[in-house]
């Protein structure tokens, strides 16, 4: 275990994918060692951001994300890129070709990229995000970007692990409609617009209007960028902000004290033990030994027990 983690100290590539698949494992052996790499892992003394990515799937969410990464090597930082994909319903399994998407970045040796399947969590997350965050940040990338499965309005648990959510967006997908309901959209720091080069400034311009006279809805008034993430066009801009972030607008103190706050901690929690004992209590159910509903009372009932 040692030379594991010296190993993702000195941010060596295959200690940290091998750790990464001893966090994703669900073997009860490797758990045990997941929570012992956790335990050991020193503190990160350097200051990192954390941002999520998240939209509607074809919005341009691996493009985007390509070109902030690029942006933030070149002004000196490591950059990790967390990709969910989402798990088969039917095979469970995911296609994970996030790297193929993102190919100059992958090529970057500031960079590091891992797709992970959701397996099936909801909120847009994988069940180990914030274990991984926590992984790469100990292996000295300072700069985080999680991107979301792309389900839209139900993908508020990326609030909980990350300092800022971005909501990628783009002319005619209907947001400016959908903004009105409560999900997704209480949950984002800023919009962008992206492919703004594909439509009409007239069309943008109403489409971002749109926007904002949703947010007044529950009174909140978001930057809105307009990009293309494809060309460049406004990405300047974009990036400018992202570094204010950090730099003047949200102190290092202000950030560490918002991941401090009990959301990220319950969240953390409750991914373990459902991931735990979900799995036990599936198999009884799908044998026939089980009614679902014995099932779910007898969850609830170990888990109260075990608070005792």
């Amino acid at each position: 275990m040692k030379a594991l983690i010296d190993g993702i100290i000195r941010g060596e590539r295959p200690s940290l994918a091998k750790a990464i698949t001893l966090l994703e494992s669900s073997l009860p052996q490797d758990r045990q060692n997941a929570a012992e790499l956790l335990r050991s892992l020193p503190s990160n003394d350097r200051p990192t951001l954390r941002i999520g990515v998240t939209g509607v799937p074809g919005v341009g969410k691996s493009t985007l994300i390509e070109s902030l990464g690029l942006s933030f090597i070149q002004d000196g930082h490591k950059v990790a890129v967390l990709a969910i994909d989402p798990s088969s319903t039917v095979t469970g399994g995911s296609i994970l070709g996030d790297k193929t998407r993102m190919q100059q970045l992958s090529q970057e040796m500031d960079a590091f990229i891992r797709p992970s399947p959701s397996k099936g969590t909801l909120g847009g997350l994988s069940e180990h995000t914030l274990q991984l965050i926590k992984l790469v940040e100990a292996a000295g990338f300072d700069r985080i970007i999680v991107e979301t499965v792309g389900v839209g309005q139900s993908e508020t648990d990326v609030k909980q692990v990350c300092d800022l959510v971005l909501l990628l967006t783009m002319p005619t997908v209907g947001d400016e409609l959908q903004g009105v309901k409560r999900g997704i959209m209480e949950r984002v720091d800023l919009v962008v617009v992206n492919k703004i080069d594909l439509f009409s400034e007239k069309m943008v311009q109403a489409f971002s209007q749109g926007i904002r006279q949703s947010m007044h809805l529950y009174q909140q008034d978001l930057p809105v960028f307009h990009v293309s993430a494809e060309s460049g066009r406004g990405m300047e801009e974009l990036v400018e902000y992202l570094r204010r972030q950090e730099a003047g607008d949200r102190k290092e103190a202000d950030l560490l004290e918002f991941r401090l706050r009990l959301n990220q901690l319950q969240k953390e929690l409750w991914d373990e033990m459902v991931g735990g004992l979900q799995k036990e209590w599936e198999e009884k159910v799908l044998q026939g030994g089980m009614l679902p509903e014995e099932a779910a009372w007898e969850l609830l009932n170990a888990f109260k027990q075990s608070l005792q």
